[in-house]
């Protein structure tokens, strides 16, 4: 189950609220009743209530930002295709360099205990070339 950041960014809005009236109730009873509040005391939790808001405002506004694409979530080209070819093969693929410099498919084996193995030479040749499609792909999607 995944959670929308639409929704996740109501819940750390509510949260932000919460904190702000915190915030305040904390100034008040920070104080024993007719007396002045604890500058000390008050000072602390003020401080304390204001980076916990601060926090969260940031983390509310980073995912409006996100939301409306004022922030782009960019990985490299390759990585995205590479998701894209664990989608369309249908197991979490990994990719790694071998010692000439070529890249190797490495996918992990339920029956092994999840252990990593190579992929035979030919589906190899075969999900390179995917994988480069899907990569040139990518980099046209991202192009200004």
């Amino acid at each position: 189950m995944s959670i929308a950041d639409q929704d996740l960014r109501k819940v750390l809005s509510a949260h932000a609220r919460r904190i702000s009236r915190d915030l305040s109730r904390s100034r008040r009873v920070s104080a024993p009743e007719g007396e002045n509040p604890s500058p000390v005391a008050q000072s602390i939790e003020a401080r304390r209530q204001q980076v916990v808001a601060k926090i969260t405002g940031d983390i509310v506004a980073g995912l409006g930002q996100r939301r409306h694409h004022l922030v782009p979530e960019i990985d490299e080209p390759r990585d995205l295709a590479l998701d894209r070819l664990s989608l369309e093969y249908g197991r979490s693929l990994f990719l790694e360099n071998s010692v000439q410099g070529n890249p190797r498919f490495m996918v992990s084996s339920p029956e092994l205990g999840g252990e990593l193995y190579l992929l035979p030479p030919d589906e190899q040749e075969v999900l390179i070339e995917r994988l480069a499609k899907l990569e040139e792909q990518v980099r046209e999607s991202l192009a200004p």
